[in-house]
């Protein structure tokens, strides 16, 4: 397949020099058997043709022999014999090896016009024309750079399922607040993949978990969380998503189940462990609050941060109150307003002023039902594809 994949790449490579249109970041691979038989037949027609012209010509043309071979030679690392990633070809990849086609352009042109006086002002006035038609389409090439979504919806548009482009693409959607248009796109990537018999779709289940999570279809982003598990138990942070999502229904033991499973398979994420260690502080249910353990986890995520994360030492002032320990309590929630005030956030500023006061009266914090379900973070997509 592979070697079938190269013949292919060969060919686009001399017919993109020749008609550089539909150019696009990635190019997918996929398998041979998707694309016509004819297509790798003309490949190696091609190839072979060109091939045995150079060998017969080599004595009185070398020109030929050397820019062929240099446009073979330097392309046969990265031609896709030995796989590197997703892409099936690159146009990156030509930069040097075109050189060999330019060299047989060059002295084949010299040599044609050597006796044929009048053809240099045609040959000269095709190469200007050449010239021109090339920074033409430059500059039509250059608007689909003009940022990700322009990108990479080029290359949905071009090239054929491109699963890769369309996550890409969500991406960039989803970081413009374009969230239905984000899902569509992850979701025609899953469907892509599920398409050539790739199970392994974990990170586009959780993107489009991620995505429902923002848009508070919490019921729907836990059956994508739960089937991502299911894909890759590995995978502390779709443990950790679950966790969110049953904090936004109202789960919290299945929450906090999930943030120790998740913690077990990665126990230095600080986000995680801030998150458990206030729900064991300051959850309404005296049933599920730990203060010790609470205090454990959050001196482990402030000492992850530095204790420079105003959230984080906010979290373990509540912890040291839950656990009797107001004085430490008083002076940790001190602290975390000092750093939000001068991270400019005002209102946390102003909520750990209020607990620093509560501390000092020696009352510990406890959250409300309602505002505990909606403390729940959102999550980012995950950026790989």
């Amino acid at each position: 397949a592979r070697l079938e994949n190269a013949l292919i790449s060969y060919a686009v490579y001399i017919l993109k020099m020749f008609w550089p249109v539909n150019l696009a970041l990635p190019y997918l691979y996929l398998p041979p058997s998707v694309w016509p038989a004819w297509h790798e037949i003309a490949a190696a027609v091609l190839l072979a043709g060109v091939s045995v012209l150079v060998v017969r010509s080599w004595r009185r043309r070398p020109y030929l022999a050397v820019g062929w071979l240099w446009f073979l030679g330097t392309l046969i690392p990265v031609i896709g014999i030995v796989q590197v990633g997703n892409a099936s070809l690159a146009d990156r990849y030509t930069y040097i090896p075109l050189l060999g086609l330019f060299i047989i352009a060059a002295w084949g042109g010299a040599e044609l016009v050597e006796h044929r006086h009048r053809w240099r002002a045609l040959l000269a006035a095709a190469g200007l024309a050449t010239v021109g038609a090339c920074a033409v389409l430059t500059r039509v090439q250059l608007g689909f750079w003009h940022d990700s979504v322009a990108l990479f919806g080029h290359a949905v548009k071009v090239t054929k399922d491109n699963c890769i482009a369309y996550n890409a693409r969500a991406h960039a959607l989803f970081d413009q607040g374009k969230l239905d248009e984000a899902n569509a796109d992850w979701s025609e990537a899953l469907r892509i993949k599920l398409k050539y018999g790739n199970p392994y779709n974990d990170d586009l289940l959780y993107n489009i978990g991620a995505t429902l999570t923002r848009q508070n279809k919490n019921d729907e982003a836990l059956r994508c969380f739960e089937k991502a598990m299911q894909i890759k138990p590995t995978n502390p942070d779709v443990r950790f998503q679950l966790a969110t999502g049953f904090i936004k229904l109202g789960h919290i033991k299945e929450a906090i189940t999930m943030y120790r499973e998740g913690l077990s398979l990665n126990s230095k994420m600080p986000d995680a462990l801030n998150n458990l260690a206030w729900i064991l502080a300051a959850e309404p249910d005296p049933e599920l609050r730990d203060g010790a353990e609470a205090v454990r986890l959050a001196e482990q995520a402030c000492s992850l941060t530095d204790y420079r994360q105003a959230v984080i030492v906010g979290t373990l002032g509540a912890a040291y109150a839950e656990a009797g320990r107001f004085e430490e309590a008083a002076a940790t929630a001190q602290k975390a307003e000092s750093l939000a005030t001068a991270a400019g956030d005002k209102e946390l500023a102003e909520k750990n002023h209020t607990l620093a006061e509560l501390f000092r009266s020696r009352q510990p914090y406890h959250e409300s039902p309602q505002s505990a379900h909606d403390s729940a973070g959102t999550p980012p997509p995950q950026r790989n594809p």
